[in-house]
């Protein structure tokens, strides 16, 4: 029986065995744990989590500890993987980065047979940019028997790419004078060859300069293969759970329909525990028994945040020549009123617009240079995520 193989990775100073607040990969975990379900569950703590105070702030602040995971992860696949089986990576915030390296390196080499010595020079290699150069990865993945592998699933959740001091706000004026300022960024940009399926949560209302979202691209013959949404709320609404029902509940029941669609098995006691109208099949109209639309959120740009500058995320801008995004904005965005008025906007300069039937979609108006009137050519438009059916299904919700 082929077995499902899922890595997980939490974000910066999360740790679901310790007395910290849960991010959503907490969730995860409890609800994928099904005893005699075929799958194998990896769980990694967040970076700054293992080894004491120093570690806490090196870990956090540099991403110290990242490469360890990563080669961790691998040499863990490398040791157990079978060609019969799937292999699923999640990640959140860092984590999402080091899920998202950890496919880039698997779809350049491969995944090699070799001691961990021998795995941590490859990986150098990969982060330098060495494997990009000719003949290199070829000669390397005959070299150590790399077997190509697919990905069935890359789940990410509000992705972090800054490993290192951020070059944003105050810290932009010090990264001249220390090595330590450098950052690392992400090899890749492009989803890999070898991923199946990929999912991208990215928050709205993130504002903070080091949390810039980095969009991933796919060419038209691939444009399935990605989703990429956004959710109404900060970094921290899309990640952290609350005991009671939180934002972060969108984002949990849409991984959670992303995890389904590939096979993976869920444990009912714990869905039922955590989406407490689960299957209760209400309809919209009885918009006062959907209390969980309007949770509150959580500021983003607060106290010494504002040292570190300004970002705003801005949907349908994240282009590239001849590449696709997929991006979409959620549908509990409309559902929580925002968009139907000039003043109340999901994001500024964007307002809603609804389509045939039932559809919608958000619409900006960029202005031309010259003359400040609407450029056409410049209109972004961008279309709304509906609810899938087990998403559904977990809020209660009935779609007929």
């Amino acid at each position: 029986m082929p077995t499902k193989r899922i890595y997980i990775f939490d974000g910066t100073w999360a740790n679901r065995n310790s007395n910290g607040n849960p991010t959503i990969l907490n969730a995860i975990v409890e609800i994928l744990s099904v005893p005699g379900a075929y799958q194998q569950i990896r769980y990694f703590p967040g970076v700054g989590t293992r080894y004491g105070i120093v570690e806490k702030y090196i870990g956090g602040g540099l991403g110290h500890g990242a490469e360890k995971d990563i080669l961790e992860a691998v040499d863990d696949l490398a040791t157990n993987y079978s060609p019969e089986d799937e292999v699923i990576i999640i990640g959140y915030s860092r984590g999402a980065y080091i899920a998202r390296s950890i496919v880039g390196f698997l779809d350049r080499l491969g995944l090699p047979r070799c001691d961990r010595e021998v795995l941590h020079e490859l990986y150098g290699k990969y982060i330098s940019g060495t494997l990009l150069q000719r003949g290199v990865a070829d000669r390397l993945s005959v070299k150590y028997n790399c077997r190509r592998i697919l990905i069935k699933s890359l789940i990410c959740i509000d992705t972090v790419g800054a490993l290192g001091i951020p070059r944003t706000g105050i810290f932009g004026l010090f990264s001249i004078f220390s090595p330590i300022m450098k950052k690392r960024k992400f090899m890749e940009t492009d989803v890999a060859s070898n991923v199946e399926k990929m999912f991208y949560a990215i928050a709205l209302r993130e504002y903070r300069g080091p949390f810039q979202p980095t969009l991933m691209h796919v060419p038209e013959n691939r444009r399935d293969c990605l989703k990429q949404v956004y959710f109404f709320g900060s970094h921290t609404d899309v990640g952290m759970l609350r005991e009671a029902s939180s934002p972060c509940d969108f984002v949990l029941a849409s991984v959670l329909q992303e995890l389904r669609d590939v096979g993976v098995t869920l444990g009912e006691e714990k869905i039922h525990h955590r989406f407490t109208h689960a299957g209760a099949n209400r309809p919209f109209s009885e918009m006062s028994s959907h209390d969980w639309l309007h949770d509150s959120i959580q500021p983003s740009f607060a106290g010494l945040w504002g040292l570190l500058g300004r970002h705003t995320r801005q949907p349908g801008q994240y282009v590239r020549s001849g590449k696709l995004t997929n991006e979409t904005i959620h549908v509990t965005a409309r559902l929580r009123g925002y968009g139907l008025e000039p003043g109340h906007p999901v994001i500024d300069g964007y307002s809603i617009e609804k389509g045939p039937g039932q559809t919608y979609s958000w619409r900006r108006d960029a202005q031309g240079p010259a003359t400040g009137s609407s450029d056409s050519e410049n209109v972004v438009s961008i279309d709304e995520e509906p609810f899938g059916d087990y998403e559904a299904f977990l809020h209660g919700i009935s779609l007929v």
